[in-house]
């Protein structure tokens, strides 16, 4: 795990941009740093070392003739199968060391072979490119920009920000943050700074012309055989992602998405340190955890997150782009850094691949939903009958949109509606005169606050593979995991998720409804899985309306309440102050939040 950068400029100016990113991202990787030119280029690497930690693992990676130079920042956990397969002989423990050598075999056409988590910078010396490249999920980031003819790219976007002049907000990701807690996932926070999409393969040659190169999808059916179920899709992704030479943990609550991590790992013969985080004086799961521990054969410990000022102004200067979770990840991830460990498993993605959250049975309503609507007078009716319930408190206002005419009607209207933050017409008040194009309150049509384009899935009008490819799109990569990147690598551990793995979610997702966890254990057999799987969903969770109200987090707002505050430059004041004060009662912490901590990150850009 590291933090990757550089530039098309082997002069001077090229490796004065490069060490100054190193130096911003050097929480990434503090075990070591390097700058090297590779004409007409320039790579830079800070390196956390997990595989080989000794020098002989330092980047960048080369092929044998010298013509493929690679820096690259992630795990490539099935790089011994790979050079197995290929013949070739690793001269070192590192997992980079197999992507020069299959890279001057292949070409970009390798990146469909690696299984993992990357952003990776190839110069082919003998086609004098560079080549930018991601994971499928997008589980690791990557950003590029131009710079008076020079272009720079970062593992993050705040050294990019800070290079050169100034970079205005990108207005229409920072309506996508107000729609949906998150920026989205195919843009940055900033005009003028681009992604690399999850997936996606871009060149430039020496005068910096980009091309695209093509793309992995994250979701492709075709990547699990039919016979392979998703119990044994995951086995083996378990098995990959165990390897490490350095403490690792397993992130251990007493939901069975991270004890099924617990359990395959010992089917493997493999002995853990599980760690369970607890604190702030609410649901403590150390004790159920505890006993799952035991049951594998695993050791455990508690560990306790904590939160000061201190702690509060590293996680907002840690964010890379404004999002509404993300404190228990830093949390979470200082705690385990704490602790001594520089590798942790966890289960983020497992919800989604089998159908966890509850928008899933929403599924089955749809088809009852579009013949109500087809009804006529019949559908009036129903309607003026959800608006009734509505005004007296007996309905939500995101059931009342789902159950009236014009409601969602679609999977990805359903997770749209339930990723929801704040309604498509109070955005336009938000956004006051700055709103230039309007953003219609239909979840089902597409908006420049909507969610991402929805990638390529089979599954019908209906499918849950839909779905699933909503939900990556709109909430995990977008957030979960732009967090989980940002806020592991602001303690320097590496998280690793083995849910997020193509071939167990081809499994997993290559039915037409959800296979949802009760079938997954069901699969393995397992007498404890099933009675965790029955239990409701856990996971650490932090006191978010009590600090916003009276907490830690009361200063973040009452800093965005004030007349200057930067948020006021993008928002309508009267219209948010609205927001901010509803700290208490029924609304959603998550809506009072959403603006201070706007606010929060505008105060960290240079405007």
């Amino acid at each position: 795990m590291c933090g990757i950068a550089g530039a098309v400029d082997r002069g001077p100016t090229g490796r004065r941009l490069v060490e100054q990113i190193n130096a911003a991202q050097v929480h990434r990787g503090p075990d070591h740093a390097s700058v090297v030119e590779v004409s007409p280029f320039v790579l830079g690497n800070t390196r956390l070392a997990v595989r080989d930690p000794t020098p002989a693992g330092n980047q960048p990676f080369t092929s044998p003739d010298g013509s493929i130079v690679v820096v690259f920042n992630g795990e490539i956990y099935n790089f011994r199968e790979l050079a197995a397969e290929h013949a070739v002989e690793l001269r070192t423990g590192c997992d980079g060391e197999i992507i020069p050598l299959l890279w001057a075999r292949e070409g970009p056409a390798c990146l469909r072979r690696l299984r993992g988590m990357y952003a990776i910078a190839v110069v082919d010396r003998r086609a004098e490119l560079l080549f930018l490249a991601r994971d499928p999920f997008g589980i690791k980031p990557l950003h590029w920009r131009w710079l008076d003819g020079t272009v720079a790219f970062a593992s993050e976007v705040r050294p990019l920000e800070s290079l050169g002049d100034a970079p205005a907000i990108d207005e229409r990701g920072l309506r996508r943050f107000l729609r949906f807690g998150s920026m989205p996932v195919g843009r940055s926070p900033f005009a003028g700074i681009e992604v690399v999409a999850p997936g996606a393969c871009i060149s430039f040659d020496a005068q910096g012309r980009v091309r695209d190169e093509g793309s992995t999808p994250a979701l492709d059916d075709r990547l699990a055989p039919r016979g392979l179920s998703a119990a044994c899709a995951l086995v083996e992704s378990v098995r990959l992602h165990l390897g490490a030479d350095v403490p690792t943990a397993l992130l251990l609550s007493a939901g069975v998405d991270s004890s099924l991590i617990a359990a395959l790992a010992a089917r493997l013969g493999r002995r853990l340190q599980c760690v369970t985080v607890a604190g702030f004086g609410h649901t403590d799961e150390s004790a159920t955890a505890r006993s799952t521990a035991h049951r594998y054969g695993h050791e455990h410990t508690t560990v306790e997150a904590t939160i000061d000022e201190e702690a509060l102004d590293a996680f907002l200067a840690a964010m890379q782009r404004p999002t509404i979770d993300g404190l228990n990840t830093f949390l979470v991830c200082r705690a385990v850094h704490d602790a001594g460990y520089k590798v942790a498993l966890s289960g983020l993605g497992a919800d989604e691949a089998v159908g966890g959250y509850r928008v899933a049975a929403g599924l089955r309503l749809l088809p009852a939903l579009r013949a109500v609507d087809r009804m006529g007078p019949v559908a009036g009716v129903r309607d003026r009958l959800v608006r009734v319930a509505h005004s007296r408190s007996l309905l939500a206002d995101k059931g009342m949109r789902l159950l009236t005419t014009g409601g969602p009607r679609t999977p990805e209207g359903l997770v749209r509606l339930q990723r929801e933050l704040f309604p498509a017409a109070l955005v336009d008040r938000l956004l006051g005169h700055r709103s230039t194009v309007p953003c219609q309150p239909r979840d089902d049509r597409d908006d420049p606050g909507g969610p991402d384009p929805v990638p390529r899935t089979s599954g019908g009008r209906d499918g849950y593979p839909r779905m699933a490819a909503a939900e990556l799109s709109t909430y995990l990569e977008p957030m979960l995991l732009a967090d989980a990147d940002a806020f592991s690598m602001a303690s320097s551990v590496e998280l690793r998720v083995p849910y997020l793995d193509p071939v167990f979610f081809a499994a997993a997702t290559r039915s037409r409804r959800p296979l949802g966890k009760r079938t997954l254990v069901d699969q393995l057999g397992d007498e404890h899985l099933r009675r965790l799987a029955r239990r409701p969903k856990t996971g650490f969770s932090i006191p978010m309306r009590e600090w916003l109200e009276r907490g830690i987090l009361r200063r973040v707002v009452e800093d965005a309440r004030a007349p200057d505050a930067p948020v006021w430059s993008y928002l309508d004041r009267s219209v948010g102050l609205g927001i901010l004060h509803q700290t208490s009662g029924s609304v959603r912490w998550s809506e009072p939040w959403a603006i201070a901590v706007l606010d929060a990150w505008l105060r960290r850009c240079r405007r």
